[in-house]
């Protein structure tokens, strides 16, 4: 029993024991023993005894074997409002994300000195809450990641930002409040990716709207197509507007800068890069109808966190660092 997961990417499987006697010697079974205390939200019961890892203890797992890149890529998916596919090529919308960053760093200073911890924590500082979609979370790394990897080094950056519409916006808009994809502090920026979503008439005039709303408010918008993003030259565009919008001089990143950054850009489009992805951006949200997004399902099938598309966030999650323990 593989309890929902696909079996290919569970084996070998990882087993923590309580003790040096209960381990195995079995085929697709590793046992390592681990007799520390665990913080609550550690484990998740399976029953008959056998618990798998949550995703805070996943993100420790992850710490000690993934690149930085790759690690930085994950903490995003564990606290994203998405779980993506085994091919990581598409993903299932979830209502709430399965854990927090600041949940997973509670859990890890909980923690005594333990192999993985340092690094987690450090890559924590560069992923975001919240990101509704593998392309938000891709663009996103670009900004946040630090400038060694590629990134443009942004701290003041969130993702799913709601903001309030006030004063002479209210006249322009239909939506009470309004969500970023991601936002800048520096210069009031909206960053959206634009996918082919956007392009259908009806959302295309509610996406004016909403134009209209945000510069009444006083933000600034950059919009970020498919082919920009997949276009070295062009993303390198896009990226020179945030910094100019947010008054940081391109000249204060070091020689050989935007080569690191097409690095990035690649790493986080590695996926996609030799195809056209089916649909790339956010989904609609399966949230309230207070965001821009309409009701929908995905290609999956789920509109929404159910028990099965829970469990299948969890099982996801869980792929890449699959741990049980057994007593």
């Amino acid at each position: 029993m593989t309890h929902g997961m696909d079996p290919a990417s569970v084996f070998p499987l990882d087993v923590l024991v309580l003790s040096q006697a209960s381990k195995r010697r079995l085929s697709r079974i590793r046992c390592y023993r681990w007799d520390k205390p665990l913080p609550p939200r550690s484990l998740f019961d399976l029953g008959e005894g056998i618990y798998v890892v949550g995703p805070e203890l996943c993100a420790l797992q992850a710490a000690s074997t993934m690149e930085e890149l790759e690690l930085i890529e994950y903490l995003f998916e564990l606290c994203a409002r998405y779980a993506p596919t085994a091919d990581g090529k598409d993903y299932i919308p979830l209502v709430r994300p399965l854990t927090t960053g600041k949940t997973i760093e509670s859990l890890l200073r909980a923690l005594p000195r333990t192999v993985g911890k340092a690094r987690a924590l450090d890559a924590l500082r560069f992923a975001r809450d919240r990101s509704r979609s593998p392309m938000e979370t891709a663009l996103t790394m670009t900004l946040t990641c630090p400038v060694r990897l590629g990134g443009l080094g942004l701290r003041d950056v969130k993702m799913d930002h709601r903001v309030a519409v006030t004063g002479d916006a209210r006249s322009l808009t239909r939506r009470s409040s309004l969500y970023f994809d991601t936002f800048v502090e520096r210069g009031n920026q909206n960053i959206e990716y634009q996918s082919e979503y956007h392009l259908h008439p009806q959302q295309a005039a509610t996406d004016n709207e909403r134009r209209h709303a945000l510069r009444a408010m006083g933000y600034t918008m950059v919009e970020v197509s498919k082919q920009q993003f997949f276009d070295e030259m062009a993303f390198r565009r896009v990226l020179m507007a945030i910094l100019l919008n947010a008054g940081i001089p391109a000249s204060r990143y070091p020689d050989g800068f935007w080569e690191k950054q097409d690095g990035l850009r690649r790493f986080v489009l590695r996926r996609w890069l030799d195809e056209v992805p089916a649909q790339d951006g956010p989904k609609p949200s399966p949230e309230d109808g207070s965001s821009d997004a309409t009701s929908g399902t995905s290609p999956g099938g789920a509109a929404g966190t159910t028990p099965e598309t829970a469990a299948g966030a969890v099982s996801s999650a869980v792929s890449k660092t699959c741990t049980a323990i057994g007593r």
